[in-house]
């Protein structure tokens, strides 16, 4: 048997009746999502965070198994965040999410996830 791999792109598009700065503000805000578990069923810990790049431990259960991954969010010049997912579960996951005004009051947001899958396949001669 050999091994390959293949990359799953979602992409999920929202709008949001809120502003866009405060969108971004709220979306990139581990603290905040930390001390309000703000998904209630995802536990947040905040393990460094200097404005800029936040590194973060995410843990909840899924049909009755925990994951647990480890990620670094980046906060990018033009308002986007990149989450790559270094350990856990889900190790080498990236998610994007951009966010664009829709009038003066509501954000459109894009979030794509970025996963690699394993397969197996018969090699030749086997």
């Amino acid at each position: 048997m050999s091994t390959g791999s293949y990359r799953i792109v979602v992409e999920k598009l929202g709008r949001i009746a809120r502003p866009v700065d405060e969108v971004r503000r709220q979306f990139g805000d581990m603290r905040h999502h930390e001390a309000n578990r703000v998904h209630r069923a995802i536990k947040i810990k905040c393990l460094s965070d200097d404005g800029t790049t936040c590194r973060y431990v995410s843990e909840l259960s899924l049909l009755g198994m925990t994951q647990r991954d480890e990620t670094i969010m980046v906060r990018n010049p033009d308002g986007s965040l990149t989450n790559d997912i270094v350990a856990g579960t889900n190790a080498g996951t990236r998610i994007t999410q951009t966010f664009r005004p829709d009038g003066d009051a509501a954000t459109r947001r894009r979030r794509s996830y970025f996963a690699w899958m394993r397969r197996q396949t018969a090699s030749s001669g086997s």
